[in-house]
């Protein structure tokens, strides 16, 4: 995925106190450790594995030509693979919600930074990572709704009736950090939960060794806490993340599952003193979901009176409990509600947790729209990576003998080879569907429809009246609109099972609306 020079500029405009002149700086920094020893460049990229411990050493991973190639692609501004879920927002303008600024902070671009960059060059010698992740267990006592057994040992047992995760990481792991940890100037400790994981203690203590002024960031569920931990905390430079959902107690305990809502509030006021002393940060890490959405003002209300920074992480699975899997017009009444909440006084700097709170809620609100948005365009057959394997190179040919059932027996073809890799084939499929749509009489489109339904009904449970309800529907705004032969190869370039999943979903109503705000 190459992303073009003018989204890059307009991307930069949004960037500050860093070196513009890569779109993400992960590669550079970072090295995140997942469970399974897998080694990446950040949490968001599953994709380009960089390595796995205990199998190559760290310094090795960090020197790996996976991670060459990987810093290769993002200085050429190519974000396929792993990097993709940050192109499509760049593409699509959501620039508050790219993962790479995330990194923005720990390459500023001054002198003496370009300078060390120079020297470490020309010398040869290893430019060390400034920043750790360590998601190394899942060791957690909560089961939240929106969480999976990936993530929490005890989802794992009573939920999804699993045998424990083994952990691949030991005392030698703890070991090869020694080379690694003075020249960090940040670690990132995320779980399970972190005070529970035997490991992250051992490396805590030899970071208060080793380097105690690193920035320690640890993302807590405030249900663990006892003496050992807070005497840890106490040599440490940590900012503490705490996730939680809601300040209603009952809304706490239905997505916090196994949680102690009256614990957390009083280990709040401990978190509070600890950071005001330390002179670091306390914020707050919230999941929005169908449970909890409507609290949002409240909780952004309980922030600004503890000055404690909010943020959010969007939730993309379950799909009953994402907001982004909701109905349109859901979307559309959450993003209403939560517009019609005032908005606190914005006081002190732009970093001041009260300012951050108030932009993490603003910017949520932008989230949604961008999902509104994708939302409308879910039948805009324009992004071929959704809908079809390839982009096939149209060829226009006149039709002597346009058929119905031509049109049907070469769609259940593409759907024997579609996303098989016979690239070829499909081409040639691809480029016949499309002028046979071309060639579509008018008043027949909705039977070349029909076609689609007829095909998705072959693994599906579909009604035959609603389907041809739906195909009419469809037809007669295609068939009247000005652009007509474009809309129709836009059309046959998508997959046929994917394509009529996403109509037969829609309501009448809802398929209606959306085709005018996409067609006009």
């Amino acid at each position: 995925m190459q992303v073009s020079k003018e989204v890059i500029e307009k991307y930069n405009s949004s960037r500050f106190n860093t070196d513009k002149s890569v779109v993400c700086h992960a590669p550079f920094v970072n090295l995140n450790f997942e469970q399974n020893g897998n080694v990446r460049a950040c949490c968001y990229n599953s994709k380009h594995v960089l390595g796995t411990w205990p199998l190559h050493k760290i310094k090795d991973i960090w020197q790996s030509k996976q991670a060459e190639d990987l810093r290769q692609y993002v200085l050429a501004n190519d974000l396929g693979g792993g990097c993709k879920e940050c192109g499509n927002m760049l593409i699509s303008e959501n620039f508050q919600g790219v993962r790479a600024r995330y990194y923005d902070e720990f390459t500023k671009g001054n002198v003496s930074e370009t300078l060390q960059r120079w020297y470490e060059k020309f010398s040869g010698s290893l430019r060390y990572p400034k920043v750790m992740e360590f998601e190394l267990s899942n060791e957690c006592n909560l089961e939240c709704v929106m969480c999976n057994g990936y993530f929490s040992s005890s989802i794992r047992k009573n939920r999804e009736k699993l045998p424990p995760i083994k952990s691949v990481y030991d005392e030698r792991f703890v070991d090869e950090l020694d080379e690694f940890i003075p020249h960090l100037t940040d670690a990132k400790f995320l779980g399970g939960e972190p005070f529970m994981i035997d490991i992250y203690l051992k490396i805590w203590e030899r970071i208060l060794t080793l380097k105690p002024s690193i920035r320690i960031h640890i993302t807590t569920n405030g249900t663990f806490l006892n003496k050992r931990i807070k005497d840890l905390l106490e040599g440490l430079n940590a900012g503490i993340i705490l996730s939680i959902d809601s300040v209603n107690p009952d809304t706490y305990k239905k997505i916090r599952v196994n949680g102690n809502f009256d614990k957390v509030m009083e280990n709040v006021v401990y978190f509070r003193d600890y950071t005001a002393r330390k002179k670091t940060f306390l914020s707050i890490a919230a999941c929005p979901i169908t449970y909890n959405w409507q609290e949002l003002p409240q909780l952004l209300s309980f922030c600004v009176e503890k000055n404690i920074a909010l943020y959010f992480n969007a939730v993309f699975s379950p799909a009953e409990l994402s907001l982004r899997e909701q109905s349109f017009e859901y979307l559309a009444e959450v993003i209403r509600v939560l517009e019609l909440h005032p908005l606190p006084t914005k006081t002190g700097s732009d970093a001041s947790p009260i300012n951050l709170s108030i932009r993490a809620y603003t910017d949520f609100i932008n989230l949604l729209r961008g999902w509104l948005k994708e939302k409308s365009e879910t039948i805009q057959i324009t992004n071929a990576a959704e809908y079809s394997s390839i982009d096939s190179i149209f060829v226009k040919e006149e039709i002597e003998n346009w058929t119905l059932e031509e049109i049907h027996a070469k769609l259940l073809d593409f759907v024997s080879v579609d996303g098989k890799g016979y690239i070829d084939k499909e081409t040639v499929l691809l480029n016949r569907i499309s002028n046979l749509f071309i060639a579509t009489p008018a008043g027949r489109l909705h039977e070349v429809i029909e076609c689609y339904f007829k095909i998705y009904a072959g693994e599906n449970n579909v009604d035959g009246s609603v389907a041809e309800e739906k195909a009419k529907i469809i037809a007669g705004m295609i068939d009247s609109h000005p652009k007509r032969e474009d809309i129709l190869m836009m059309m046959s370039k998508a997959s046929p099972l994917k394509l009529a999943e996403g109509f037969y979903a829609m309501s009448n109503e809802e398929l209606a609306q959306q085709l005018k705000m996409v067609f006009n």
